[in-house]
């Protein structure tokens, strides 16, 4: 398995350069197309009895002319770093909601990357990681505000959990693991469980060594806290920069609601998340 085309989310934000660059690198690195997205939804107008079809109309061609001002911004920041790297690339934009765009072109990737925007941003460009995870079909890396990730981790903490999001995060994953310095594959659990947490992650690392990737099987019992924050722990004491692992979450009312490591890792993970559905 090789990732042959990313895809890679690109807005008006202040990550969005580096985001960019980070996705050209690893598209070099692995021969690679790039396809960058962006989207930009044009809001629409509250109107009254005293609003005249004029003054709709012009206010949807102010409306239009913002978005595409934005959709242009974003196409220059892709341009701008695109053009140092050798990987082929491509453009695609629309004037809609950036999450359901992305889910619907990551038809055309292997991999998807975003950026986690900080509470202050607020540009109308940002998209929802979660409801991208759930719906695209496919891995979507999730790179934290300000990061500056290695597109060879040193090392990669498989987050293992016995379920299918998990079972196809390792699957995803293994391009990235096949390049890591070091990977470990550790599972959380109560001490009654210790024993068959052996077993499964014995499975885990004998499945990734017959793929050409050298895995630590690791149990971590269980303490008090949240599993996320033992997780961030465990990957800075391993220095990983990278964390795999199954994205979960269930449909509500139309939207996701998502299981606490999930949420937990989407909103404060420091190092870059990969997630599977």
């Amino acid at each position: 398995m090789a990732y042959k085309t990313l895809m890679v989310h690109v807005d008006e934000g202040p990550d969005a350069a580096a985001r960019v660059e980070f996705a050209c690198t690893l598209a070099d690195r692995f021969d690679a197309a790039l396809i960058g997205v962006a989207a930009c939804p044009m809001k629409m107008p509250l109107t009254d009895p005293y609003t005249t079809g004029g003054m709709v109309i012009d206010f949807l061609q102010q409306e239009h002319d913002r978005a595409e001002a934005c959709i242009k911004q974003a196409e220059e920041i892709f341009n701008t770093a695109a053009a140092a790297h050798k990987c082929r690339t491509e453009w695609r934009s629309a004037l809609r909601l950036p999450t359901p765009v992305l889910a619907h072109e990551s038809r055309a990737a292997d991999l998807i990357i975003v950026g986690r925007d900080r509470p202050q941003d607020g540009h109308r460009q940002a998209l929802e990681p979660g409801d991208l995870i759930m719906n695209a079909g496919r891995p979507v890396l999730v790179v934290p505000p300000a990061a500056a990730p290695d597109t060879a981790p040193s090392g990669v903490l498989i987050a293992w959990k016995e379920s299918r999001e998990a079972r196809r995060a390792v699957v995803d994953a293994l391009p990235l693991l096949q390049i890591a310095a070091k990977v470990t594959v550790a599972e959380i659990c109560e001490d009654d469980e210790i024993e068959q947490s052996q077993r499964r992650l014995g499975d885990v690392a004998a499945f990734l060594g017959r793929h050409g990737v050298n895995a630590d099987p690791v149990v971590l019992p269980a303490q008090a806290g949240s599993v996320a924050d033992r997780l961030i722990a465990f990957a800075g004491r391993e220095r990983a920069g990278l964390v795999v692992m199954g994205g979960y979450g269930h449909a509500r009312m139309r939207e996701w609601v998502f299981g606490g490591a999930t949420r937990e890792m989407l909103g404060h993970s420091p190092v870059c998340c990969l997630f599977s559905h």
